[in-house]
C-alpha cells in the first residue's frame, strides 16, 4: 500500500467501482479518515498516519491514572468499556484529552468471554497495566486480561466523540423548518425563548403559556358535581379538551421522545415535574411485539428468550443474529462459539444465512412473517407424538411445582368455561373458577380424585379436559390449545412457513431430545410484523411444552442487577411529584370504545368502528411511530412542544415509512415548538426550532442494565471520560439533564408553580433528609452510592438445593453461609488519587473533585470511587472469588465448577423466572381491535400480516398474493451499531454501502449479476442500489442492512451564522492513500455519509392511515420486514 496521496478524489473513484465495493464487503482494512467539517474542530491529526505507521515499533506505556471505565453507546448492547486517555498535552486546547484507545472493561463478565473477569476488588493499577496475578503475562505471552473484548463498532466510538460535524453551540433556525440555516445563540437566549416564547421571531409560544397541570381526582370530582358550562370555563385552559377530560391536562401536549431510557430525564423531569404522560422511548420501532408476546406468555416478568448457553445441548436461534447483534458480539458470540466447540447443536430459523446461521447444524429459511406457522407446526408434532413433559404440564400451581423440583408451572390444566366463545371472554379462567365455586382464581380437575379443586390445593391435575361440571361446560387450557394446533395439519403448516414437513419434524424432534437442556433464543425477526405478537406467543409456548425454565442449559430470565434507584437515596421518588394521567398521544392502554360518542370515536350510525387510527389497549405507550401523524390529525391532540433526543432515536430513519414524518415535523400547526438535543445535525434535528448540543456517551452520565442473557448480576455506569468541545465559559456542550433543570427552574419562576424533582429538596435519602438537584452529578453520584452499598446473599438454604456433591469455593465451609456480597470495599488513598488523576486528565477544568465529593455523604465517597473506577458493579462468579482467582487465574469456569455459585444453585439458575407460564392469557380479550371491535385472542395463533383495515400485506394463512414478487427484509449490519454510527469512516470502510442480497434463482431471470446496479421498485418509490447475488438468502426474498441512506448527519451542508459548511457526501475523501494493484480489490474505501439507501423509506404505508407503516395492534411494533418489491437491472 502506498502512502502517497492521490492526485485527486476522482482518481480514487475511478479505481474503486461500485462492484468493487461489493467484492470488498468482507474486507476489514482500516484506513485513515479526515476531512473538513462545519465546526471549528481540527481533527485531521487524529486520523492521518505518518509514513512510519507500518514500522510497528511504537508503543505507549500508561497506568491507571490514564484510564476511565464507562459504558459504550455505539449500539444498545451497552458494553462496559475502558477508555485509555492521552498521556500528554492536547496541544490545540480544543478538547480536554484525546482518547488513545477504547477496550472492553476487564472487571465485567460481559467483556472477558471465554475467560473469567478480574475480581471486583482487584487493584485498578494492576488491572490497568495488565500486571494482576492470574491475568496473563504481557512480557511472556504478549497478552493479558488488562483489557476486555470490544467490537469494531465500539472502537469507532472515538470517531463518534471526535466528529468534526459536532454541534458546538445552541442553534436557532433561520427561515422555515428544514431550511438548513442556523444562527448560534447563547444558552440564556435558548432557555429564555423555550420557556417564554418567540412569537415575533419563530412564531411559537413558550412553555410558560403551554403548560398546565391539574390532578385527575380533582377533575373527575368536579365533572360529577359541576354543570357542563361551569366545568368548561374552569378547565378550558387546563385540560387538553374539557369536552373529553379523559385526555388529561395540557401538560400532555408537551411530548418527550428519546431512545435511551435516561431515567432522570423521563421519569423525573417529564413525568414527575411536568406531569406529562407523553415521555416515550424507542420500543415501537424496536422489538416491542416480541417483548409483549413474551410478557403475555408468562405470569412474572419475562421480556425476552435467552438460554444458559454454557450448559445448553440444543440451541434454536430464531429470527435473531447473536453472533452480530442482540446483546451482542463481545458477549454472546464467544459464548456460542465455545459452546459449539464443546458439542452444542445449534439450528437457526432465518430467511437469510446470517453469520449465526453459517455456524448452524441446520438453517431453516422460513418465509418472513410465517414464523408462527413454523412454531405451531412444531408444537402440533410435539403434541401428536407426546414429546412434551407431561409431569411439568400437570403441575397446576406453585405448591405442586415446588414438590416436583420445578420453579415454574403452566396453566395447561386450568379450566375454561366454553358455553360462550371463551376466546372473546375477558378473564375467562378467573370467571370459570368463580362459576365452579372454587375458592381460588384457578379451577382444575384433581387427577387423584377427579373432583374440581383450587389449582393450589392439587398435587397433580388432569391435562386433557372436555366435560361438564355442575352444569357448566368446561375444557382445559391444554384441550383448547390442542384444538388451536389442530386447525391445520403438518403439511399446511409447512406450506405456510415455506419449509418441508421433514424440517419441522427434525427441528421439533431435536428440540425435545435434550430434556431441560434445550432452549430458544428469539427476537426481532418473527416480531417486526403486524402478526409479530402472535408469532412470538407461538414460539414462547414451545418452551412451555418442555418446561425448561430456570434449569441449567434451559431458558433463563436473570433480570439480575443491584438496584440503583433506591437504597441510600430514593431516586425513583419525586417528593410531591406530579402523577401523569390521561390518554397518551399514541392511544395506548385504552380501548377506543372508552371514548365512544366523542370526536375520537363517534357513533352517529350506531357503529363507531372503525377508529380513525389504531389504539393499543394492551401495550405500553411507546408506539413512537404513531406520534407524528397523530399530532397532525389531532387524534387525539396536537403537540405544543416536542423535545427529541434523536442521537439515539431517529424516527425519520428508524420507522417504516419514516420519510413521511418529515412533513409533520415541518408543520408548526401540528408541532408548535420543536427542541432537539443532538450531537450532529440529523434528519430529525434539522427540522427543529432549536438544536441544543448533546454530549456523546463518552462525555455524559447514564445507567444501563444488561439484557437477561447472563448468569450474574451487574449494573453499568456511564460517566464522563472526556470533553471533546472545550468551552468552559459557556458550558458547551451541556448535558441535556442540566439544560432541562435550567428550563424547569425558569418555568417555575415564570409560572409561580413548583417544579418538583429539581432544585432544593428534590431528592430524599433513606432517612428522609432532603438533598438538592442542580446538576446531573447531584443525581448520578447518588445513584452510584446506591449501587455501592447494595448487598446480595447466598443463604444456607441454597446449599440444601444442591443435589450431589457440594463443592464450595476455597476458604469457605458450611459455616460461611449465609455469605453476603457487598457493600463494595472503600477505595484506599492510592485509589482515590488514581480516580482524581484520571478524571482531571480526561475532563480538565470540567472536573471538580471536591464538588463531586460533596454530592454524597462523607462515608459514601470512597465506595462511590470504587464503583466509578470500575465503571459499575459486576458480580463475581463465586463467593470468595479473589482467593480462588489467585489460585486458578483467568482460564477457569468458576461458576460451573463450584456448587453453589453466584450463577447456579444445584441444577437451577440462581436468578429465576418462577411462577406461571401461560398458554392462555386471559387478559387478552380485554383489548379490542380499534378497526372492528374484535377482542384479542388469548391463545397463540397463525395470522396474515395485514394493514389496520385487515387488507393482507403479507399472506401466511390466506391465498392472496403480494402486489410485488420479491419480499424485502433488512437486518442489523455487523459493522454498524445504529444509524448514529454512520459518521465513522472506520466503519464505512468495512461496508461502504448496503448492497441488496438476491438469490441466483431471482437474479438469473432478471439478468442480474453480482455487483450490478439495480433499481428497486417498492410501489410508492424507487431507489437505486447494488446487487449482491448469493445463495445465502431464501428465493423470493431479498434484503439489505439498515443504517445507510442518511440525508443528514453531516451528509448535507448546513449554513451556520451565514457560513456554508462542507457536506460529508460522495465527494468527501476519507483517505490519503492510493491502493497498489495487488490490494485494490481487497481494500475498503469509505464512501460519504449519504451512501446507500434508507431501507425504511421503501416500506409500505398503512392502507387505512396512509401516513406511516402498518403497526401490530396488539404488540405495538411496526411491520418493518414486509416490503414487497420488484428489482430490475440498470443498464
Amino acid at each position: 500500500m502506498s502512502t502517497d496521496a492521490p492526485e485527486s478524489e476522482d482518481s480514487i473513484d475511478e479505481q474503486v467501482s461500485r462492484r468493487d465495493f461489493v467484492k470488498a464487503v468482507g474486507g476489514l482494512t482500516a484506513l485513515s479518515a479526515g476531512g473538513a467539517g462545519m465546526t471549528e474542530l481540527d481533527l485531521d491529526s487524529l486520523w492521518k498516519d505518518d509514513p512510519q505507521h507500518y514500522v510497528g515499533t511504537d508503543f505507549g506505556e500508561y497506568d491507571a491514572g490514564d484510564v476511565i471505565h464507562t459504558t459504550c453507546g455505539q449500539c444498545n448492547t451497552f458494553c462496559p468499556i475502558k477508555v485509555r486517555l492521552d498521556d500528554g498535552d492536547t496541544e490545540s486546547g480544543q478538547y480536554t484529552s484525546l482518547v488513545r484507545k477504547l477496550a472492553g472493561n476487564p472487571y465485567s463478565f460481559l467483556n472477558t468471554q471465554p475467560y473469567a473477569q478480574v475480581p471486583y476488588a482487584s487493584d485498578p493499577e494492576a488491572v490497568a497495566t495488565g500486571n494482576l496475578e492470574g491475568t496473563g503475562d504481557v512480557d511472556l505471552d504478549a497478552w493479558s486480561l488488562g483489557g476486555g473484548r470490544i467490537c469494531l463498532k465500539g472502537q469507532a466510538g472515538i470517531q463518534t466523540a471526535f466528529d468534526s460535524y459536532r454541534v458546538r453551540k445552541p442553534l436557532k433556525r433561520v427561515g422555515d423548518r428544514g431550511s438548513d440555516e442556523w444562527t448560534t445563540i447563547s444558552w440564556d437566549q435558548a432557555i429564555e425563548e423555550i420557556v417564554h416564547g418567540d412569537e415575533d421571531g419563530l412564531g411559537h409560544r413558550g412553555l410558560s403559556d403551554m403548560w398546565e397541570y391539574v390532578p385527575e381526582d380533582q377533575v373527575m370530582a368536579d365533572r360529577e358535581t359541576m354543570d357542563e358550562e361551569a366545568f368548561r370555563q374552569k378547565y378550558e385552559d387546563k385540560l387538553v379538551d374539557p369536552e373529553i377530560p379523559e385526555l388529561g391536562p395540557k401538560a400532555n401536549q408537551i411530548v418527550d421522545v428519546g431512545g435511551f431510557r435516561r431515567f432522570l430525564i423521563r421519569a423525573r423531569f417529564f413525568s414527575g415535574s411536568l406531569g406529562t404522560i407523553n415521555s416515550h422511548h424507542h420500543a415501537g420501532v424496536c422489538g416491542f411485539s416480541s417483548v409483549l408476546g413474551n410478557v403475555r406468555s408468562h405470569g412474572n416478568q419475562k421480556k425476552r428468550q435467552y438460554s444458559d448457553i454454557e450448559n445448553t445441548e440444543y440451541l434454536l436461534v430464531w429470527g435473531t443474529n447473536p453472533m452480530v447483534s442482540n446483546k451482542g458480539p463481545t458477549w454472546l458470540s464467544p459464548k456460542i462459539s465455545n459452546a459449539l466447540s464443546d458439542g452444542m447443536r445449534m439450528d437457526v430459523v432465518d430467511p437469510r444465512l446470517s453469520k449465526t446461521a453459517e455456524k448452524a447444524e441446520k438453517w431453516v429459511p422460513v418465509k418472513p412473517g410465517a414464523d408462527g406457522a413454523l412454531a405451531m407446526g412444531m408444537s402440533r408434532w410435539i403434541v401428536e407424538n407426546e414429546r412434551y413433559d407431561e409431569g411439568y404440564l400437570t403441575n397446576p400451581g406453585q405448591p405442586a411445582a415446588d414438590a416436583d423440583d420445578e420453579t415454574t408451572y403452566s396453566d395447561a390444566t386450568h379450566l375454561v368455561a366454553v358455553e360462550d366463545d371463551p376466546t372473546a371472554t375477558p378473564k375467562a379462567k378467573t370467571a370459570t373458577a368463580d362459576a365452579l365455586g372454587v375458592a381460588g382464581s384457578r379451577a382444575v380437575l384433581d387427577a387423584a380424585t377427579g373432583e374440581v379443586a383450587d389449582a393450589n390445593d392439587v398435587d397433580r391435575a388432569v391435562l386433557d379436559v372436555d366435560t361438564t361440571i355442575r352444569g357448566t361446560a368446561v375444557k382445559s387450557v391444554w384441550t383448547l390449545y390442542k384444538e388451536r394446533l389442530y386447525d391445520h395439519d403438518l403439511a399446511e403448516y409447512a406450506e405456510m412457513a415455506g419449509v418441508d414437513v421433514d424440517d419441522i419434524v427434525e427441528v421439533a424432534g431435536e428440540f425435545t431430545s435434550h430434556g431441560k437442556r434445550a432452549a430458544i433464543m428469539q427476537y426481532r425477526g418473527p416480531s417486526m410484523h403486524t402478526n409479530g405478537f402472535y408469532n412470538t406467543r407461538a414460539i414462547a409456548t414451545l418452551q412451555h411444552l418442555i418446561g425448561n425454565y430456570d434449569w441449567k442449559g434451559g431458558q433463563i430470565t436473570p433480570y439480575a442487577g443491584y438496584g440503583t434507584m433506591g437504597g441510600r437515596y430514593q431516586l425513583g421518588n419525586v417528593p410531591d411529584g406530579r402523577t401523569p394521567w390521561g390518554l397518551p398521544i399514541t392511544r395506548a392502554l385504552h380501548n377506543a370504545e372508552d371514548f365512544e360518542g366523542t370526536r375520537l370515536f363517534p357513533d352517529d350510525d350506531d357503529d363507531p368502528y372503525p377508529a380513525q387510527r389504531p389504539w393499543f389497549r394492551l401495550s405500553p405507550q411507546h408506539q413512537v411511530q404513531e406520534i407524528y401523524a397523530s399530532a397532525a390529525e389531532e387524534y387525539p391532540y396536537d403537540i405544543n412542544a416536542l423535545f427529541v433526543r434523536p442521537y439515539s432515536e431517529n424516527h425519520v430513519m428508524a420507522a417504516a415509512g419514516g420519510d413521511q414524518i418529515t412533513e409533520v415535523l415541518q408543520d408548526q400547526d401540528s408541532i408548535e415548538l420543536l427542541v432537539a438535543f443532538d450531537t450532529v445535525i440529523g434528519e430529525m434535528s434539522k427540522e427543529a426550532d432549536y438544536i441544543l448540543p448533546e454530549p456523546t456517551y463518552l462525555e455524559r452520565w447514564e445507567n444501563f442494565g444488561t439484557y437477561p442473557n447472563k448468569r450474574l448480576a451487574d449494573d453499568k455506569i456511564s460517566q464522563p471520560a472526556v470533553r471533546v468541545i472545550q468551552d468552559p465559559e459557556n458550558e458547551n456542550p451541556r448535558m441535556s439533564e442540566n439544560v432541562l433543570i435550567d428550563i424547569l427552574t425558569e418555568l417555575e419562576d415564570a409560572t409561580g408553580e413548583s417544579m418538583p424533582g429539581v432544585g432544593e429538596g428534590a431528592i430524599l435519602d433513606a432517612n428522609g433528609e432532603e438533598w438538592p438537584l442542580h446538576d446531573a452529578e447531584d443525581f448520578y453520584l447518588k445513584m452510584v452510592a446506591n449501587l455501592g452499598f447494595q448487598t446480595k446473599t447466598l443463604a444456607p438454604g441454597d446449599l440444601d438445593e444442591v443435589s450431589g456433591t457440594i463443592n464450595l469455593p476455597p476458604g469457605l465451609d458450611r459455616d460461611s453461609f449465609p455469605y453476603e456480597e457487598g457493600p463494595v470495599p472503600d477505595a484506599d488513598d492510592e485509589e482515590l488519587e488514581i480516580f482524581k488523576s484520571s478524571h482531571e486528565k480526561g475532563l480538565g477544568d470540567y472536573f471538580d473533585y471536591e464538588a463531586w465529593k460533596g454530592k454524597v455523604k462523607p462515608e459514601e465517597w470512597r465506595k462511590v470511587v470504587t464503583v466509578l473506577n470500575r465503571g459499575g458493579r459486576y458480580e463475581d462468579p463465586i463467593p470468595n472469588y479473589e482467593e480462588a482467582f489467585a489460585k486458578h487465574g483467568h482460564d477457569y469456569d468458576y461458576a460451573g465448577r463450584y456448587n453453589p455459585s453466584n450463577a447456579y444453585v444445584g441444577e437451577k439458575m440462581r436468578y429465576r423466572l418462577d411462577g406461571e407460564v401461560q398458554f392462555w392469557n386471559e387478559i387478552m380479550p380485554v383489548g379490542k381491535s380499534a378497526y372492528d371491535g374484535e377482542p384479542f385472542d388469548p391463545l397463540p395463533d397463525v395470522r396474515d400480516v395485514t394493514h389496520f383495515n385487515g387488507d393482507v400485506l403479507t399472506p401466511v394463512v390466506s391465498d392472496e398474493e403480494p402486489d410485488r414478487p420479491l419480499h424485502l427484509i433488512n437486518w442489523k449490519p455487523r459493522t454498524q451499531g445504529m444509524h448514529r454510527t454512520m459518521n465513522s469512516p472506520w466503519l464505512r470502510e468495512t461496508r461502504p454501502e448496503n448492497p441488496v442480497w438476491i438469490n441466483p434463482d431471482d437474479a438469473d431471470p432478471r439478468g442480474i449479476e453480482n455487483g450490478d446496479d439495480i433499481e428497486i421498485d417498492a410501489g410508492r418509490t424507487t431507489v437505486e442500489a447494488t446487487a449482491m447475488v448469493t445463495e445465502g438468502i431464501r428465493p423470493g426474498v431479498v434484503g439489505t442492512m439498515w443504517g445507510w441512506g442518511r440525508s443528514d448527519y453531516g451528509a448535507v451542508s448546513q449554513t451556520i451564522d451565514g457560513e456554508r459548511g462542507e457536506a460529508a457526501d460522495d465527494g468527501y475523501g476519507h483517505t490519503p492513500y492510493e491502493f497498489d494493484e495487488p490490494m485494490r480489490e481487497e481494500a475498503g474505501y469509505a464512501s460519504g455519509r449519504d451512501a446507500g439507501f434508507a431501507i425504511n423509506h421503501l416500506a409500505p404505508l398503512d392502507a387505512h392511515t396512509e401516513d406511516i407503516g402498518p403497526t401490530d395492534q396488539v404488540g405495538g411494533s411496526q411491520a418493518q420486514y414486509d416490503t414487497h418489491v420488484d428489482i430490475t437491472k440498470l443498464e
